[in-house]
């Protein structure tokens, strides 16, 4: 059994290595997934579905064979609902990531078409006011996570070039530039 983690708006899990990270005004959060015991244990996956956060977790089991101690990787499913851990026998149905839209009085996400391709744009209206002609252009930005007065972390799943490659991004609300945290991953 797994204990409860720490509840955000907003989760990251970076597929790299399947680390997950909360979202708060101070920043990115990372988040150990351990046991009763307070031991680490191994994170397959992690969604979230209608407020729910949904793990699956691999963990050793030993076993006894001929007096001999036999280690077997487990697979467990378990489901975080305010708060309550409970182990279940099977997940629901992993949401699709898909390209994400916003509108809201500090930051926009939006579509356009580029040589037949759909694209992501990501406005910054402070800085819009500031110059018009100011945005962030990414092939595909499929996750993100507005944090009131402070910004918006934003994951791109297809970068642009050199200049703006797959990864997790911060923009402070009102900032000309933009932060890259780390590399790909999904927002929850």
């Amino acid at each position: 059994m797994i204990k409860p983690v720490t509840e955000f708006q907003n989760y990251f899990l970076k597929t790299s290595n399947n680390q997950l990270y909360g979202f708060d005004i101070q920043g990115v959060k990372k988040i150990d997934v351990i046991d009763q015991d307070g031991d680490a244990v191994t994170l397959k996956d992690f969604f979230t579905v209608s407020g729910n956060l949904y793990f699956t977790i691999s963990e050793a089991e030993a076993t006894e064979t001929d007096g001999n101690t036999v280690y077997e990787s487990v697979t467990k499913y378990y489901k975080q609902s305010e708060g309550e851990i409970t182990e279940i026998s099977e997940l629901p149905t992993r949401p699709a990531i898909g390209r994400v839209l916003l509108s809201n009085s500090e930051f926009i996400i939006s579509t356009f078409i580029y040589n037949g391709t759909t694209c992501s744009d990501v406005k910054n209206l402070e800085v819009l006011k500031l110059n018009p002609k100011f945005l962030e252009r990414f092939i595909m930005v499929d996750g993100f996570c507005y944090l009131s007065g402070v910004g918006l972390y934003f994951n791109v799943s297809e970068g642009r070039g050199k200049a703006r490659t797959p990864g997790l991004y911060f923009w402070n609300v009102g900032n000309m530039s933009i932060e890259k945290i780390t590399e790909c991953g999904e927002i929850w």
